[in-house]
């Protein structure tokens, strides 16, 4: 970045929300490594929380951390003020995103590697790599008949890391709950084949039984 950088210029350059963040860029942004040693009534907490949002405006903008630090006070307000929608993540969209798998064809491979990379969002940097099995690998071609015309509604397969932070948490939302039920199901089934066995060495204990008498 150019060390002439306007106030105006970086002020532009800070997304307005969730849906203009990547995920590269927010992996940028928890990688940093950020303060929380002093408490709000200790010493130096004001400047420690300075530092904190300065390092969270470069990551999120790119823009060298040193650059930022040379504005005033009352345009760092103005850039913090901005950010205020950074401080949690945003809640997962109500509609089920057409890219997921509708059913779950998953391995004891596959299962224990998504435990293994964070099948909990436990690591941000193994995400892509987590959701990737629940994402369409072809197109599904769809048409839709719009009064008198046909239009092609073909679901695409998509690139996780260009997907904003929205859709990332939406689709890792309707992910985990697509394995629950798949758990839940399997578990059933499991339970029913086990009694199933239980009930059939029953019977062939008994047949022995009344052989024997």
């Amino acid at each position: 970045m150019g060390e002439t950088m306007t106030f105006k210029e970086l002020k532009n350059k800070i997304p307005q929300g969730w849906n203009e963040v990547n995920l590269e860029t927010y992996q940028r942004v928890i990688s940093q490594t950020y303060d929380w040693e002093l408490q709000e009534h200790e010493d130096g907490y004001e400047l420690q929380q300075i530092d904190n949002s300065l390092l969270t405006i470069a990551a999120i903008t790119g823009v060298d951390i040193n650059i930022i630090r040379g504005y005033d006070i009352k345009q760092y307000i103005d850039l913090v003020t901005l950010i205020q929608w950074a401080s949690k993540l945003p809640e997962p969209l109500k509609d089920r995103p057409s890219y997921l798998i509708d059913t779950l064809d998953l391995t004891v491979n596959n299962y224990l590697t998504y435990k293994a990379l964070g099948g909990e969002f436990k690591s941000i940097d193994n995400v892509a790599s987590v959701v990737e099995f629940f994402i369409r690998k072809e197109p599904i071609s769809k048409w839709k008949r719009i009064l008198y015309f046909w239009k092609d509604l073909t679901i695409k397969p998509i690139d996780v890391n260009k997907m904003n932070m929205i859709e990332i948490v939406t689709l890792f939302f309707f992910a985990q709950k697509t394995l629950t039920k798949y758990l839940e199901r399997l578990r059933i089934k499991q339970t029913v084949q086990l009694k199933t066995a239980l009930m059939m060495q029953k019977l062939q204990a008994s047949q022995k039984t009344s052989v024997n008498i």
